[in-house]
């Protein structure tokens, strides 16, 4: 019985994971193609999107780890370290798909720091919003 419900918990907080991972991905499209729309129809200036990625990065894995934390029954922050972690790369295989470079810059460092720790906040804050 024991056994059981563990790996009903286990397979819970997996689709918990996956959950905040397509929201995540789903929240970065949105924020890009707003970015993609301004830049294109305004007097707004192409260094403004690095604002906006920045932004969208920090929010998108903030949502995944929330949603993450929300549905792991302890750990929070480890759940949503990890789902940051996911997040961000998968985004970098996004990147690397489309913009078809070689080189992986300082930038991207800063960028899987920015998504694990606003993972580790959202996971925070989503063990500790549970019903």
């Amino acid at each position: 019985m024991k056994r059981v419900k563990k790996e009903k918990t286990k397979k819970n907080t997996a689709s918990y994971l996956l959950k905040g991972l397509v929201t995540a991905l789903v929240v970065t499209f949105i924020f890009m193609a707003v970015a993609a729309a301004l830049v294109t129809y305004t007097n707004m200036e192409e260094n403004v999107v690095t604002y906006i990625s920045f932004a969208s990065t920090c929010i998108s894995a903030l949502i995944c780890g929330f949603i993450s934390g929300r549905g792991a029954k302890n750990k929070g922050v480890l759940w949503g370290v990890f789902s940051g972690f996911i997040y961000v790369i998968i985004m970098i295989a996004i990147i690397k798909t489309v913009v078809k470079t070689d080189t992986l810059g300082a930038s991207v460092i800063w960028t899987v720091v920015e998504a694990v720790l606003c993972g580790a906040l959202g996971g925070i804050l989503g063990i500790n919003t549970k019903k």
